[in-house]
């Protein structure tokens, strides 16, 4: 694990600028808890993760998209391991958000692995949403340099942006961007009063029950679908005629299942956003899209 995450550190050393007195340095937490875990420090590794989530908002330069993926990987990954599932699932689900092609590094657990997976496969087959900024400063999205005007497809969930208006100090913000939402967001100067999304204190409602099960279900008929493969190419290359019958089933099966399975998550993803309002009775959960 810390061959790892030296690469990481040559990676975000140039990017990530030291911060403030008390703020984190989102480099120096990534080590850090990286170092913990290690150790088997789990207190102080979670300690250090909900620090560096909270500083987001006192950060003084652009923190590297790298950067800002690992801390929330490593995050939902320490919450999981101490049974803060609340915690867990607001970490994985931020950066599925940010980063949704980027796949939990298999040394932080095969269960944290598959919390991750299900919001991931949520997050990708969710109808998208945009964001437009409109101002003068130089904006970063989710540690990644952004241009104003455009209009800029967004996954639907949270995502950090920053800016900086010449001569000003930088600006951190959470924003949450809904599925189909079209959202403009000021920066620059007179923009300072936009509040944006806090970390935690989200609730989950109807649709996104629905989102999460569409992931569950994806995540599953994939791997039924994988079994399927598997008996079918048992089956082309078995030498012994009496296995032949047992494995055509057994592919059938698998390949059915399967394709019902992934069917039903991909319709629980589309008609979750599409057609459950937003007025349904909530659960105290950390993760929100």
């Amino acid at each position: 694990m810390k061959i790892l995450w030296l690469s990481l550190l040559t990676l975000g050393s140039s990017t990530v600028a030291i911060a403030q007195d008390d703020c984190s340095n989102m480099m120096d937490a990534v080590t850090k808890i990286s170092t913990a875990l290690d150790e088997a420090l789990l207190d102080e590794a979670s300690a250090v993760a909900a620090k560096a989530q909270k500083d987001l908002l006192c950060q003084t330069e652009p923190v590297n998209h790298l950067v800002l993926t690992s801390v929330f990987h490593m995050a939902g990954a320490v919450h999981l391991f101490l049974g803060e599932e609340e915690e867990s699932w607001e970490a994985f689900g931020f950066s599925a958000s940010i980063a949704p092609m980027a796949t939990l590094d298999p040394v932080l657990g095969a269960q944290a692995q598959e919390s991750h997976e299900v919001l991931r496969q949520s997050v990708i087959a969710a109808p998208q949403g945009s964001i437009q900024f409109s101002g003068e400063a130089e904006v970063w999205l989710d540690g990644k340099s952004a241009m104003i005007g455009p209009s800029i497809d967004m996954t639907a969930g949270k995502h950090f942006i920053q800016w900086r208006s010449p001569g000003g100090d930088m600006q951190n913000r959470i924003i949450r961007v809904e599925s189909g939402e079209a959202r403009a967001i000021p920066v620059g100067p007179g923009a300072e009063i936009f509040s944006g999304e806090t970390i935690g204190g989200s609730s989950l409602e109807a649709k996104h029950w629905a989102m999460i099960g569409g992931g569950v279900g994806i995540v599953g008929g994939g791997i039924l679908l994988a079994l399927g493969a598997k008996a079918r190419s048992d089956y082309e290359n078995t030498d012994d005629p009496n296995k032949l019958d047992g494995l055509a089933q057994k592919a059938n099966l698998y390949f059915t299942l399967g394709g019902v399975l992934a069917g039903a998550g991909v319709g629980g993803l589309i008609a979750g956003p599409m057609f459950l309002n937003d007025g349904g009775s909530g659960i105290q959960v950390g993760f929100v899209w």
